[in-house]
């Protein structure tokens, strides 16, 4: 016979509702013996409550994380308890799986590198029939479950956790990663300027063709498992904004004839002619570039992932563009907080010194300095939309520097740069993002491509 599977939940206590709506879909899997699920509503009186959850937590072998506002809000529950469950499935002890019970935004905290439930992440008050949602929750615990080795011969090692949940990565040798891509140094003038209106450009920076290591060794501080394996691109020649695109550049786009969808004038939270725009869908990114060809005959598109981390890297290994750290003279982000450089067990370990101030909004484009290929904004300010679906790895990915349409999640797409918002660690050359094609924020903007500025037809 099967062991039951010790299941911990963690929950704000102000959404006891929502926790109580998924144990009736789990009680199928109570009764059957599969799970035995444990609450902190289950401490008897007189015991010590922080000493028991930790146990139970310690103890558990699947852990839900029901991410709600309140939930994010909670020390107890984000400091304390998602910690401890982090450190967890990073030991390969337990398996951690996240729970989108209301909409809020966690596609930046600790456990967003998991494949949450319900199905794509979508929040279960989202969906038009809850029960619906929480019983693709219980079946996503079923397929946990179903991996678990059975433990009928009591001489048999049973397999970790980590083990059954985490594909092997793809090897690769740090030693064969050169100190260098072939390309370091952008010797060409063949730069120009695409003329929008009398007194906007746009400025095309050009890029020449090279190859370099995509993605991040496994010593890199703050490194994600989604930023590997390292594998060798080469890039063709390509041009690339020397900005984000600006506010005054939408508009004058904006206010050309419609492709495929419609596009607001002034979308964005922040407001100034050389702000980057924000606040802009991928769709509408699209439809910028689709605009803009058709005006100018010039083949105007989003950078493929390769592209863009081509581009940023300039030539560097690093983490930045500007070395291994950077400070608030190089990269408008969230400096308000130390950056952590080794987390350690639940969140200790050592820390860099705080090198720069929060601004709390945008800067203007130019503000700040370029990277050593002249492009500007490149770490930090606003994400950018890539072309590409999301993947969870780069098991697979193209080698040749084109964008990554085929498998993965094609309802999601790629963000690349880290933002005003996001602490330093987001906004290393490696980090990726993802999010919905048609969702809007004061942090999405991005930047254009021209594979060549050549005419249409």
């Amino acid at each position: 016979m099967v062991n039951p599977v010790d299941v911990f939940i963690s929950y704000s206590h102000k959404d006891e509702d929502l926790k109580d709506e998924l144990y009736v879909h789990l009680a199928p899997l109570i009764r059957q013996g599969q799970i035995k699920p444990w609450q902190d509503r289950a401490i008897e009186a007189g015991a010590e409550w922080e000493q028991e959850i930790k146990a139970q937590l310690e103890s558990a072998e699947i852990i839900l994380l029901l991410i709600t506002p309140r939930f994010l809000a909670s020390d107890y529950c984000f400091d304390k308890e998602m910690q401890r469950a982090m450190a967890r499935h990073d030991a390969g002890t337990a398996r951690v799986i996240p729970v989108i019970m209301k909409s809020c935004y966690w596609q930046g905290s600790v456990f967003s590198k998991l494949q949450a439930l319900p199905k794509d992440g979508k929040p279960v008050t989202r969906w038009d029939d809850w029960d619906e949602a929480l019983l693709d929750v219980v079946q996503g615990m079923l397929r946990v479950i179903a991996g678990r080795q059975q433990q009928d011969d009591p001489e048999q090692k049973p397999v970790s956790v980590k083990q059954e949940a985490v594909q092997k990565p793809v090897p690769i040798a740090v030693s064969a990663v050169p100190a260098q891509p072939v390309v370091k140094e952008q010797t060409s003038t063949g730069n120009f300027t695409e003329r929008l209106s009398n007194n906007v450009g746009l400025e095309m920076v050009k890029i020449q063709a090279g190859q370099f290591w995509m993605g991040s060794p496994g010593n890199e501080s703050n490194r994600r498992d989604n930023e590997g394996p390292q594998h060798l691109v080469r890039v063709p020649e390509f041009w690339m904004g020397k900005y984000p695109v600006t506010q005054a550049q939408w508009a004058e786009v904006a206010a050309l004839p419609k492709v495929e969808h419609d596009l607001e004038p002034f979308p964005s939270r922040f407001k100034g002619a050389n702000l980057p725009i924000e606040r802009v869908s991928w769709y509408e990114a699209v439809e910028f570039c689709q605009r803009l060809s058709r005006q100018t005959e010039h083949i105007y598109r989003l950078p493929s992932e390769a592209e863009w981390e081509y581009a940023c890297r300039a030539g560097t290994n690093t983490r930045y563009s500007f070395g291994n750290t950077i400070t608030g003279e190089q990269v408008n982000c969230d400096f308000q907080k130390n950056v952590v450089v080794n987390e350690g067990f639940m969140g200790l370990g050592r820390k860099e010194e705080k090198r720069g101030t929060y601004r709390g909004k945008i800067t203007t484009v130019d503000s700040l300095p370029p990277n050593d290929w002249g492009l500007y904004d490149m770490h930090g300010n606003v994400w950018e939309w890539c072309a590409d679906h999301w993947h969870d790895n780069y098991a697979g990915a193209p080698i040749d520097g084109a964008p990554w349409l085929s498998g993965g999640n094609s309802n999601s797409r790629v963000l690349r740069g880290g933002s005003w918002i996001n602490y330093p660690r987001y906004c290393r050359s490696a980090a990726r993002y993802s999010f919905t094609p048609d969702n809007r924020d004061s942090y999405y903007g991005f930047r254009v491509v021209c594979s060549a500025p050549r005419i249409l037809h």
